[in-house]
């Protein structure tokens, strides 16, 4: 772990993570900014579970939602807006990861 000088250096304290492994971090610390975003944005009045699952869902998404959205603030749309924009980044980030695994299988 140590470099040859006896220090240690970033990259022996990062542990090695696979691509998949690291989409998938992301989604989850995502989901549950996310989740503190909308509840701080709707100033607690909205359960946690309520502000995980449309975070979730943004991230995800998938559309779903435990409460009517017009009934939430201008800026959690924004913030679910926001959501949406990155879990769709993550799907194809997921899509091109696969199709690039799938041609070096079958070269």
């Amino acid at each position: 772990m140590n470099s040859p000088g006896g220090s240690l250096t970033i990259s022996s304290l990062i542990p090695k993570f696979s691509v998949a492994r690291v989409i998938a971090l992301f989604f989850l610390f995502f989901i549950f900014f996310g989740s503190a975003c909308i509840f701080i944005s709707e100033k607690f009045t909205l359960s946690y579970v309520d502000s995980l699952y449309l975070s979730a869902s943004a991230i995800c998404v998938t559309g779903l939602s435990p409460i009517p959205l017009s009934s939430l603030s201008h800026s959690t749309h924004w913030i679910i807006m926001i959501l949406v924009q990155i879990g769709g980044l993550g799907i194809i980030t997921f899509t091109v990861l696969i199709g690039l695994l799938i041609t070096q299988i079958s070269n």
